[in-house]
């Protein structure tokens, strides 16, 4: 028994060392895979921050056109005009529908006015031609705020843009000009005649051409 005892110590003593040199290789190939995929997870923790950053800006973005202004508002409210009612939904000629509760005149037509509610744009221009009354063109807010709203009525052409939007062009014998804006962010051109182009151009880049008739 005794010579039993005097060798089992030695068995264990085997197992003990064993058993720590396998924790201790265990633990340095651990440290060497963390090392070596450290490298690998560069490319993926780059993707995520390039993913929040793109889904914070498209979130931006969104909130920047939600917020989009037209420099016509700040012209303050006149009541609508008489052939309108208070919230009546206009429907001229297969206009959007929609609730009319403001009107702004344009300082750069005599008798034209903007006409704004909740879901559509309008604008109304005198016709002296016409018998029934202005010329009428209507869009939804966010065709609006996307290209801005135009009429041409006779020779007379008349456009209400939103803030942010490229200048309008003129295009006339095959040469080109830039129309700016008044403070009102109006465009209003009086010799408007057939084979005349003006182009508006959208918040984001796309053109829109008006032609004379």
């Amino acid at each position: 028994m005794n010579d039993r005892f005097d060798v089992m110590p030695d068995y264990l003593r085997v197992l003990e060392l064993e058993l720590r040199r396998q924790a201790l290789v265990s633990s340095r190939v651990s440290r060497r895979r963390l090392r070596w995929r450290r490298p690998a997870l560069i490319p993926v923790i780059a993707g995520l921050i390039i993913t929040a950053v793109l889904l914070n800006a498209g979130s931006m973005g969104s909130g920047m056109r939600a917020y989009a202004y037209a420099r016509i508002l700040d012209t303050p409210a006149v009541p609508l005009p008489g052939y309108l009612a208070r919230g009546f939904a206009l429907v001229p000629g297969g206009a959007p529908q929609g609730r009319l509760d403001e009107a702004r005149p344009i300082s750069a037509v005599v008798g034209a006015t903007v006409l704004t509610g909740d879901a559509i744009w309008c604008l109304s221009v005198p016709d002296a031609a016409a018998v029934a009354g202005p010329g009428f063109s209507c869009v939804q807010s966010s065709e609006f705020f996307r290209f801005g709203i135009s009429i041409a009525v006779g020779h007379q052409y008349v456009a209400v843009l939103p803030t942010g939007v490229r200048n309008p062009t003129l295009t006339r014998n095959g040469v080109t000009v830039t129309l700016r804006p008044d403070r009102q962010g109006v465009i209003a051109v009086n010799d408007f005649h057939h084979g005349d182009t003006i182009t508006l151009y959208s918040v984001d880049g796309k053109a829109r051409p008006d032609h004379a008739r």
